[in-house]
């Protein structure tokens, strides 16, 4: 047990005096204060790429489902309904083909029959930045003759 002594008073107001000048350690901690935004926002940007990636990768898989729809015309609309969703999963490279959701629906427009291409995929989010998880949709219109 230290003895609280003038001497050891003294000893204290010096160190203590000196603790303002003394500059060791603070660039460690400035970079622990920075270190936490910067991450957040580099998590950010990384679930931003990887919604956009997706979103992309999906309409372009929708995409090609439309252009089927338009190379086999000829086809009856019951067929295409059956084959459209295999065309998408397939275009879908990158993507876990079981968590695509596909749904296609027909419809008149005068005299034209219309398929309508809906498809869903989950988002999760990194986690970090907290845009939590939701579905990415996407839609597409093809005209049957």
């Amino acid at each position: 047990m230290t003895k609280l002594t003038p001497r050891f008073f003294r000893r204290f107001l010096r160190r203590t005096r000196s603790l303002p000048e003394d500059r060791r350690g603070v660039a460690s901690i400035d970079f622990a204060m920075a270190l936490l935004p910067f991450l957040m926002l580099l998590l950010g940007i990384v679930d931003v790429a990887r919604f956009m990636w997706l979103q992309n990768t999906l309409e372009m898989a929708s995409e090609v489902a439309t252009h089927y729809v338009f190379a086999h015309s000829s086809e009856t609309v019951s067929a295409l309904k059956s084959e459209v969703p295999g065309q998408l999963k397939a275009a879908a490279t990158g993507l876990d083909q079981s968590l695509i959701n596909v749904t296609v629906t027909d419809s008149m427009l005068n005299s034209t029959t219309l398929l309508t291409i809906n498809a869903t995929y989950p988002f999760v989010s990194i986690g970090l930045v907290g845009f939590g998880s939701f579905n990415v949709t996407t839609k597409a219109i093809a005209p049957v003759e």
